[in-house]
């Protein structure tokens, strides 16, 4: 088994970079998301409309 290391300052402004890190990630990927669904919807548009014609 392993020691744990003391939370130092070191470390703790090591695991809130890594937060914000995720943070960031998770709203590129909310964002990509979005335009994922936008497209979805406007391809569907688009096919609704081709089909009719």
């Amino acid at each position: 088994m392993y020691e744990k290391e003391p939370l130092t300052k070191s470390n703790l402004n090591f695991i809130n970079e890594l937060i914000k890190q995720n943070e960031r990630l998770n709203e590129e990927l909310s964002q990509l998301k979005s335009t994922l669904k936008n497209k979805n919807k406007a391809y569907k548009q688009y096919k609704n409309n081709y089909l009719q014609d």
